[in-house]
C-alpha cells in the first residue's frame, strides 16, 4: 500500500469504481445538511457539557469581531458563512 498513489486521477477513478460496485454515490450538499441536522438532534445534544471560560471574553480572540462567523461544521466541507 505504500506504493499506491493516494491523490490524483487514479484514486478518484478507483473510488468511483468502488462506489459503483457497492451501490453508493458521492455525498451531496443536501446529504451533508441532513447528516448535520441528525447529528445535532441525536448526538450533539447528548454530548454538550457546560463550559465556563476563565473570564468574560476569554474564548474570543481579540482580532475576531463579536458578530463573527458561524460555521456549518468541519465535517460538512461547507465554507463558513456570515452570522445572521
Amino acid at each position: 500500500m505504500d506504493a499506491y498513489e493516494w491523490s490524483g486521477r487514479t484514486v478518484e477513478y478507483h473510488r468511483a469504481q468502488i462506489r459503483g460496485h457497492l451501490g453508493f454515490r458521492e455525498c451531496s450538499v443536501a446529504d451533508a445538511d441532513k447528516l448535520t441536522a441528525w447529528l445535532a438532534e441525536h448526538v450533539a445534544c447528548k454530548e454538550r457539557r457546560p463550559v465556563s471560560p476563565p473570564y468574560p471574553g476569554a474564548l474570543r480572540p481579540r482580532n475576531v469581531p463579536r458578530a463573527g462567523v458561524r460555521h456549518t461544521g468541519p465535517s460538512t466541507g461547507h465554507r463558513a458563512r456570515p452570522a445572521g
